[in-house]
């Protein structure tokens, strides 16, 4: 995660909806006063959850709760936040907003709205960013007075919350023992990192540096970026741009099933007859793919492509361009 920019204000980036806000903050009631700003934008629609989540997922690399999360998992969540609570409240910047959600592997889990740079007190805390509703239903017995209240029934009953396994954004989730690697990553960083935009601006600087290096093995070389859950071409080489019509061949929605998820989910690079794919890329025969990281989340694929016989060595040629980007 890229904790250089914990200190962005959303309402400095999304100036329309701060606007907005301001006008509605007018006809609040007295009681939603006790709310921050951000929540309130958030659930009265001022500002699009989804829009929000990507520019957070973007300036941060952090990975979210899958709203298509279950209402038997949330009462999981919301027991072990209870229990997790009462570990860690002696920290005062808990809140509605930022819970501590559960401890794996002596890392501390908070989901929350938005990044507090207070966590980072807190050695291998990890964030991860979450909904309104899904905050509400996991801290209402710890955070109020009163009794446990019910989670909206909309929200259980839409067709997205139905009864089937849940994942986070960007991180494999198993409602009894997540399963996060941290022998290769330092997961909260305390020195900003020197580049803002980090693997990105780096992978621009380096792009015709790394096409070369690719292209004495493949035919054509692409970057993939994550965006939503779902790959879309970054770059790729001039060659193949200038070719290739149709760059939509390269977007595919990680929740369905394609090479592209396996490769996300096992992390394990992968070389393979293009025509596994059910789909042609020009006169290309073979593909090769491997997960690009930012620690231990995966946020793209270096892509390679090959016209001829793959090569024992192609996958290490992208795992070692990979290496050096993350």
């Amino acid at each position: 995660m890229n904790y250089e920019n914990i200190n962005l204000n959303w309402e400095e980036v999304f100036l329309q909806e701060s606007i907005d806000l301001e006008e509605k903050m007018i006809s609040l009631h007295l009681e939603d006063y006790k709310k921050s700003r951000l929540r309130i934008s958030l659930e009265n629609n001022i500002l699009n959850w989804s829009k929000y989540q990507s520019w957070v997922s973007t300036q941060m690399g952090c990975p979210s709760i899958n709203p298509k999360i279950t209402s038997s998992q949330l009462s999981q969540l919301r027991e072990q936040a209870q229990n997790t609570f009462e570990t860690y409240k002696n920290h005062d910047f808990w809140n509605e907003d930022l819970i501590p959600l559960q401890v794996w592997d002596d890392h501390l889990i908070v989901v929350g709205l938005a990044y507090n740079e207070k966590l980072a007190k807190i050695p291998g805390c990890i964030f991860i960013l979450a909904e309104p509703f899904i905050l509400t239903f996991i801290g209402e017995q710890i955070f109020s007075d009163t009794e446990s209240s019910q989670i909206d029934q909309d929200h259980l009953s839409s067709p997205g919350l139905k009864e089937e396994p849940s994942m986070l954004d960007g991180i494999d989730f198993d409602i009894s023992a997540p399963d996060f690697d941290f022998s290769n990553t330092t997961l909260v960083k305390l020195t900003p990192e020197s580049n803002s935009n980090g693997i990105w601006d780096y992978l621009t600087e380096r792009h015709d540096e790394y096409t070369f290096e690719a292209k004495k093995q493949f035919s054509a070389f692409v970057v993939l970026k994550i965006i939503n859950h779902k790959t879309t071409v970054f770059k790729m080489d001039s060659d193949l741009e200038k070719k290739l019509k149709n760059p939509s061949l390269f977007e595919y929605d990680l929740n369905d099933e394609s090479p592209f998820k396996r490769i996300f989910e096992t992390g394990a690079s992968e070389s393979f007859n293009i025509s596994q794919m059910h789909t042609e890329i020009l006169d290309y025969k073979y593909i090769c793919i491997t997960a690009l990281k930012r620690g231990s989340i995966t946020v793209g694929f270096l892509v390679g492509l090959k016209s001829n016989q793959l090569a024992e060595n192609d996958q290490t040629l992208l795992e070692d361009l990979a290496k050096e980007s993350a």
